[in-house]
């Protein structure tokens, strides 16, 4: 007698924290990295674990070009993922910044295999929301 037994997507991946607040400089100069991002767990990892991850912007959004992700699979099969500065800060035009890191995650639909998708808009446990407060740089001349 053989036993197959068989796992479904029913556990959604979702990050050790839902949100997290960073300190940054407006000294930071582009392209340094500003904070790491803790990986996204599924307990149906690896088959239908996180395949990506994406910053989502709102096109409407201040922070739009300000920062990016940077993302790098691991040789243990998980990913490095990173938010990076892209462009200069000034606290004085904006001292705050709200992001939101998503997920992509592997759905498999029996019919036609496994796909990667974001299962539409992503929901609490698919994001990560960052709140970046810019602290002054002062000098002295």
């Amino acid at each position: 007698m053989r036993v197959e037994i068989l796992d479904i997507n029913d556990n959604y991946p979702a990050f050790p924290h839902s949100h997290t607040t960073v300190y940054v400089s407006e000294a930071t100069l582009p392209r340094q990295l500003l904070f790491p991002v803790q990986s996204a767990y599924d307990i149906d990892s690896p088959r239908y674990g996180v395949v990506g991850y994406k910053l989502i912007e709102d096109s409407t959004s201040t922070t739009s070009g300000t920062f990016q992700l940077t993302v790098n699979s691991t040789a243990a099969g998980g990913f490095d993922v990173r938010v990076m500065l892209r462009g200069n800060l000034d606290r004085e035009r904006q001292a705050f910044y709200q992001i939101q890191v998503g997920l992509h995650v592997l759905c498999i639909d029996e019919f036609r295999g496994p796909a990667p998708t974001n299962r539409g808009s992503p929901t609490k446990p698919f994001q990560l929301s960052a709140s970046l407060m810019i602290v002054a740089y002062k000098t002295t001349i």
